[in-house]
């Protein structure tokens, strides 16, 4: 077996393992996901909190992590497909194709997958699909897809230059 076929199944696995770690996140009732976005917003606040030595009394940590949850939401499903992105990319590059188009490929296979996985919501009780979210979530590839370009194009330089000056 090759290198390029050992790397595809290897990739293959990783973006699936990641999509159904996804699907989890979105079958999740209502209520558990509103918990677990409750959770972490209350140990930021709280870390924050702590940190800054601000002393604040419990009702402040909770305002605030009210106040904080909506976004923290929206963050975890851009990371969430901010990775997705990267590892499709990564799957991508075990085919012969043009750099842009791999990242073209990685960035609509996001989209694709954010939508079902708003459509999958909809059959969750409490949960529901929005187009919004397919947005966030595309967003976040693309972001995603935007930093790895940015490290990759770092990269390249740096051992373009680093070649030049062992010469």
């Amino acid at each position: 077996m090759s290198m390029k076929w050992l790397f595809r199944i290897v990739s293959t696995a990783a973006v699936i393992l990641w999509m159904c770690l996804v699907f989890g996140f979105s079958g999740q009732k209502a209520e558990q996901s509103t918990g677990l976005s409750t959770r972490v917003s209350i140990d930021i606040v709280e870390t924050v909190n702590e940190i800054g030595h601000q002393n604040w009394p419990e009702e402040t940590v909770t305002d605030y992590a009210k106040k904080i949850e909506y976004p923290v939401r929206k963050c975890a499903h851009m990371t969430e497909y901010a990775i997705l992105g990267w590892l499709a990319f990564a799957f991508f590059c075990s085919f012969e194709m043009r750099p842009k188009i791999r990242y073209i490929a990685a960035l609509g296979f996001s989209f694709c997958y954010a939508s079902t996985d708003e459509f999958h919501q909809l059959l969750i009780p409490g949960r529901s699909g929005q187009f919004t979210d397919v947005c966030i979530d595309t967003a976040g590839a693309a972001i995603g897809l935007l930093l790895l370009a940015i490290l990759i194009k770092i990269g390249r330089s740096h051992c373009t230059k680093r070649a030049h000056t062992l010469q």
